[in-house]
Parts: C-alpha cells; sequence; structure tokens
C-alpha cells in the first residue's frame, strides 16, 4: 500500500470523528485498520521465508493497528478540548471568569499542540470545574485517566467531583478506589474514601469501612501523621476509647507539630 493511500485512509478517519463523533467512527476505524493490513504470503516459499515474511506481516499490523489507534485517540481530543466555554457558576464575577477562560485556551492550545500532555489537560479540567462546567471537566479527566491510567490525580479528581459534587457516591467510590490502586501512597486518596465513608443513602453505607480504609493506608504510609489522627478520632467518635487512646499514642511516637492537642485527647480520653 503507497504512503497515499494511507494519507487518505487517515484524512477519512479524521473526517469522520470530528464530524460525527468519535463513538459513531468505530466502524470506519474497524475498514481502516483492515485497509492498513498487509495480505499475508502465500506461494510456495521456503518454511524460513514464510517464517519471516508472516513475522513481517504481524509487526506491519501492529504498527497500522497503532497508527489507527492513535488517530482515534487525536481525533477524540480535540472534539473535548474544543467543547465550548460555558460558565454555569453564576456567583463567580466576570473578572474570574475571564481569567478562567484565559487559563482554558492555553491549556487547549497546549492539547492541540500536543494530544497527551498530561498537566494541560489536567488544567483544562480543573478550569472547567471551577467555572461550573462539571461535565467538561470529567470529559477531560476520563480522557486523561484513559489515556494516562497510572496518573491517580485524574482518578482522583474524578472521585471528588462524583462523590462531593454530584453526590454519586458509588461512582466515587470507583474513582478514590482507581487513585489508590494507580499509587498506594497516595494519602489523600484514603482519607477521601474515610471521608465518604460517613456519608449514607439509600443503597451506599459504608461506615463498617472507614476503620479498614484508614488501617490501610496507615499499612502503606505507616509515618503519616494525618492518617493516624482520623484513625484515632474515628475511634474516639465511635465510642471505642481504649483503641482511640492506643491510636493517638502512636501518633505522638511520630512527634506530631499538634502534639500538646494530641496529648489533650489523651487526658480527656482517660478521665472518661
Amino acid at each position: 500500500m503507497n504512503n497515499e493511500k494511507i494519507k487518505i485512509i487517515a484524512v477519512g478517519l479524521i473526517s469522520a470523528l470530528l464530524g460525527a463523533g468519535v463513538f459513531a467512527a468505530q466502524d470506519n476505524i474497524r475498514r481502516a485498520k483492515e485497509q492498513l493490513h498487509v495480505p499475508p504470503v502465500g506461494g510456495s516459499e521456503s518454511i524460513i521465508t514464510l517464517g519471516e515474511n508472516q513475522a513481517t506481516h504481524t509487526k506491519k499490523n501492529q504498527l497500522s493497528d497503532t497508527h489507527a489507534e492513535e488517530i482515534v485517540l487525536k481525533a477524540e481530543a480535540m472534539h473535548i478540548a474544543g467543547e465550548p466555554f460555558v460558565a454555569k457558576d453564576t456567583t463567580m464575577n466576570v473578572s474570574a471568569i475571564q481569567d478562567a477562560q484565559a487559563k482554558m485556551m492555553v491549556a487547549r492550545a497546549r492539547i492541540l499542540k500536543k494530544y497527551d500532555d498530561s498537566s494541560a489537560w489536567l488544567e483544562l479540567g480543573a478550569y472547567r470545574s471551577l467555572v461550573g462546567d462539571t461535565e467538561g471537566a470529567i470529559l477531560a479527566w476520563k480522557f486523561l485517566a484513559k489515556i494516562r491510567p497510572d496518573l491517580f490525580v485524574a482518578w482522583y479528581d474524578l472521585g471528588d467531583t462524583y462523590a462531593f459534587k454530584l453526590h454519586n457516591f458509588l461512582e466515587g467510590e470507583k474513582y478514590f478506589e482507581k487513585s489508590i490502586e494507580a499509587n498506594p501512597l497516595f494519602v489523600d486518596g484514603y482519607l477521601a474514601l474515610a471521608t465518604l465513608y460517613k456519608n449514607k443513602e439509600e443503597g451506599f453505607d459504608r461506615t463498617m469501612k472507614i476503620e479498614e480504609i484508614l488501617k490501610k493506608g496507615i499499612t502503606r504510609n505507616g509515618s503519616n501523621i494525618t492518617l493516624k489522627v482520623r484513625l484515632a478520632e474515628y475511634y474516639r467518635d465511635t465510642g471505642k476509647k481504649d483503641e482511640a487512646i492506643v491510636a493517638y499514642e502512636e501518633v505522638l511516637k511520630l512527634n506530631p507539630p499538634n502534639r500538646a492537642a494530641i496529648e489533650a485527647e489523651i487526658t480527656a480520653l482517660k478521665a472518661v
């Protein structure tokens, strides 16, 4: 297949994706992959030659698949980044909205230049969220999570949005869990889950998991004071005096900056 045919196929793909949406163009993508594949080797060649040709054919197929996937991702990035600016937060003043819009335009330009610019996607999502465009923020962070599943901040931002802005606790839990899967040392992920589990609604009651998630975070981040304080507070608030005293004493071993306050908590618990 010559380069001209590949260019025609690529241009057709981008047009289809931008005109009809990424998901509506999947059949076109499949057909493009098939056209980009090199026909299998046949005839009466030797086993060695046939093996070499098959290896070459496989490599070309892999390259063409990667090329087609790259086209899809770039088109999807252009579509999401190109979504119109929508300021839905009516409490923001005009100056703040204009500043957010200017920063979004900078992030958008960076994405159009380099579609997998992680920091630009994070900024685009953050500023869309700031002006109340929650849907636009979610689109940005979900795309980033797709191309960079190891980037725990994208998962966390999604969890925070679903849990505490949209009050969709199940989705929030899912994304917070993904954030600590991507980075087991990410303390804020454990703290967010512990906070989320204080909430109750029909079909969602995770209060019994608060202790578990805090202990999990402490196991992975043994020197983190905040996690240990939160566990001690949980014991105190649920009437587990002895466990709370032990937990606060564990905090003291880390020489916390608020040592006097921790000692006061222990004294109060022992006086009960």
